[in-house]
């Protein structure tokens, strides 16, 4: 059914109550959706969505907040391949870490700990949401 490594497997035995071990497992096998979330303060909203609109991709709101959308007709590579991408005006990001920061909801001016810091997903989108003002540091725990 996976190919998950035989270890996970045991391991999300012994912590995934036997009913809900199906579903679980079945998880794993479904593709991911491809977010993707405003990366810079000038990127207009409203304009890298009508920009991907006219190249044929078909998006949605993926959150309530208005810079994050969900690529609903093409691949990620295609994504890639876009100006806006090029440009770093948006950025591919799960939707699991897009909502740490939302949740955190930094404002400009605050001091900010991120002690998860590694790749930089979460750590970029707190940064944007202070809007330059503010102090954030990054933390990556390296080893051990």
């Amino acid at each position: 059914m996976t190919d998950l490594p035989a270890a996970f497997l045991e391991r999300l035995k012994t912590i995934v109550p036997s009913e809900h071990l199906e579903s679980v497992l079945e998880s794993f096998q479904r593709p991911r959706p491809v977010i993707f979330r405003i990366h810079r303060p000038e990127a207009v909203p409203s304009q890298i969505e009508q920009d991907l609109q006219s190249q044929g991709f078909e998006i949605k709101k993926a959150l309530e907040e208005p810079a994050a959308w969900m690529l609903l007709n093409q691949n990620i590579r295609a994504l890639q391949e876009t100006q806006v991408y090029k440009e770093n005006q948006i950025y591919i990001q799960n939707l699991s870490s897009m909502r740490v920061p939302l949740a955190l909801d930094p404002k400009p001016g605050e001091s900010i700990l991120d002690m998860n810091a590694a790749p930089g997903s979460k750590t970029t989108q707190i940064a944007l949401m202070m809007e330059g003002e503010g102090a954030l540091t990054a933390n990556k725990k390296i080893c051990g």
